[in-house]
């Protein structure tokens, strides 16, 4: 199939049914104009490779082993879908590259090591996380072509605003009807149907093929003949619906859960073309943000510093105190004073780095002068994200310096030494985004989501 034959005349479609009065399934119908009807069952078909591929998405969350294959069925259904329909990404850039690999790499994590156990949730996150913003790159969602500072908006739109628009859209593409197809020759008829013979044996002898191959080379390595022993044991626990009400009724609750799932995914493949336009162009944005800069630079420099003071007073006096800090690593301490001395204050000054970040957000939509541009407000946002770097390499060194060099590395302690090193490098970034126009905000997710994917699959093997 060519699918770029097809993009100038979807395009259309889009700008010719934008307006909201229209009912999604007109436009759903006048999509389906554009393909051949070979191509429509493709698009059938692709529906319910989204509800399959949901399924084993929902099914992973109680089934960890199930998360690897889970994850690369729901991306490879992700890029038929906008292979298929001609999206207007037209291949895989450099931010649905990563965040394909990165998504794949922890689904495989999880369906070989399990999660973690004080940071599981985090897992799971992340994961869920890295598809969603595989899927608005590869889609072409971004508001600025790439990951930028609308972001946050890109995603509410990819999770919620897409899907729920556009919900019925699957439902209303699998109810299309198809013009007939015209009667085939006799000879076409037993073409066909040697085809499927064909398709159906080759199936059968790459199964026997497989199995006795399976169990030649278990003989050789017993790890892999568990390995295949525990895939099928699985399988078969999934796909077995005679064992009790209790089961059946567990499958069926995956399979009503993964409708409306695979639904949203759908719409949000198709919304590539039916929606009018990007979520929100910087432009558009900024237009907005007119409104509510209303705040003067007297403002800014009273907010900044006053802050900028505090932290002055805060490394002063944590100056005097740091040799005692220093010292600990050759005083033999008790472990819950160490804890207490690592734990005293991190968070603490966690948040404080973290409230820099939504006060830059804060000074960027609420003020009227541009903190980039002007120089008073930039060199008080730089003494502020300085002092928030500092914050962080002090909370860097209680963890790293203090607690993880007297008693180990654990779980708790390397997610949070991962969650310390992120805002420090976020900060970084910021600091060097004052004065040079780097794209920061693409920098710091790249950082946080790959450094978080090498530190999960880190964890499994030395904790």
């Amino acid at each position: 199939m060519e699918t770029n034959n097809y993009t100038t005349d979807l395009q259309l479609v889009s700008q010719e049914y934008s307006d909201e009065k229209i009912s999604l399934q007109t436009k759903t119908k006048k999509l389906l104009e554009h393909f051949s009807p070979k191509d429509i069952w493709k698009i059938k078909g692709m529906i319910v490779a989204c509800l399959v591929a949901c399924f084993l998405y929902v099914t992973y969350l109680t089934h960890f082993s199930f998360a690897f294959p889970a994850t690369l069925v729901l991306i490879s259904t992700i890029e038929l879908g906008c292979r298929l329909l001609g999206g207007k990404a037209k291949g895989i850039r450099l931010e649905s590259g990563i965040f394909m690999v990165t998504s794949l790499l922890q689904g495989m994590q999880i369906s070989l090591w399990g999660l973690h156990d004080d940071w599981g949730s985090a897992q799971i996150l992340c994961l869920h996380a890295s598809i969603l913003l595989y899927l608005m790159a590869r889609t072409g969602q971004s508001s600025q072509d790439r990951l930028g500072i609308m972001v946050w908006l890109d995603l509410i739109y990819t999770s919620c605003i897409f899907p729920l628009k556009y919900f019925f859209i699957g439902a209303w593409t699998l109810l299309y009807k198809i013009a007939p197809k015209q009667e085939l020759s006799e000879e076409e008829k037993h073409a066909v149907h040697n085809h499927k013979w064909m398709i159906f044996i080759s199936i059968m002898i790459a199964l026997v093929l497989t199995v006795f191959a399976a169990s030649q080379l278990s003989q050789v390595l017993p790890a892999f003949g568990q390995l295949w022993r525990q895939f099928f044991q699985t399988l078969t626990s999934l796909l077995d619906f005679t064992l009790t009400f209790k089961d059946n009724g567990l499958l069926f609750s995956r399979l009503i859960t993964s409708i409306p799932l695979a639904l949203g995914l759908f719409a949000q493949l198709a919304a590539t073309y039916l929606a009018k336009e990007k979520p929100l162009s910087q432009k558009r944005f900024e237009g907005h943000l007119k409104t509510t800069r209303q705040f003067p630079k007297v403002a800014a420099y009273i907010v900044l510093g006053s802050l900028c003071f505090t932290y002055a007073l805060f490394i002063l006096t944590a100056t005097s105190q740091m040799g005692e800090l220093l010292s600990l690593n050759h005083v033999n301490i008790p472990a819950h004073q160490a804890s207490h001395i690592a734990v005293q204050g991190f968070w603490q000054l966690v948040r404080v780095s973290t409230l820099n970040l939504g006060i830059l957000a804060g000074l960027y939509i609420f003020s009227k002068e541009n903190f980039f541009t002007h120089k008073g407000l930039r060199f008080l946002s730089t003494l502020l994200f300085t002092f928030a770097s500092l914050f962080a390499l002090i909370a860097g060194w209680k963890l790293f310096g203090v607690y993880m060099a007297l008693y180990g590395v654990t779980p708790r302690r390397l997610l949070s030494g991962w969650f310390v090193t992120v805002l420090f490098i976020w900060c970084v970034l910021t600091l060097i985004r004052l004065y040079k126009p780097i794209q920061a905000t693409r920098l710091a997710v790249f950082y946080a989501t790959i450094s978080f994917t090498l530190v999960s699959l880190l964890g499994s093997f030395i904790l």
